[in-house]
């Protein structure tokens, strides 16, 4: 992660007059994974999301994460079906939003979320859930 890169953009996107900026808060690749496995949480990941964080708020800015994703990119709900069993992909995916196909889905979707909004941010000491930076989750 490189810090002057992350400040720079936060810089420019408050200079050309944005406001609030809309980020990705999963994956569940190897690659900047934030749930590499089921359950298993990479504090790496979430530790530079700590500085993302930051480095918005003392911009000025205000964050909107996107906690999954739809489409196959970077795992999505399809990575969430095949750790239960499921297949992805379309029509199939709807299963990820029905709990009597998938109760699984449900609760390791829910597992995230409570981790995420309940994780304190090393640079500030607030949980990400009380982040008066975060304007709303999706």
């Amino acid at each position: 992660m490189d810090k002057a890169r992350i400040d720079a953009h936060f810089a420019r996107m408050r200079d050309d007059g944005a406001g609030v900026v809309r980020l990705w808060m999963f994956n569940h690749e190897d690659w900047h994974g934030f749930e590499k496995a089921e359950g298993v949480y990479n504090e790496q990941q979430f530790a530079q999301f700590d500085y993302i964080i930051e480095s918005a708020r003392t911009h000025g800015m205000r964050l909107m994460p996107v906690l999954e994703n739809y489409w196959e990119a970077y795992g999505g709900i399809d990575t969430r079906l095949r750790r239960q069993g499921l297949s992805g992909g379309q029509p199939a995916r709807a299963a990820f939003f029905d709990k009597n196909r998938c109760p699984g889905c449900f609760t390791s979707y829910k597992n995230y979320v409570s981790h995420a909004l309940n994780r304190t941010n090393h640079y500030s000491g607030v949980k990400y859930k009380d982040d008066p930076t975060i304007f709303a989750w999706i």
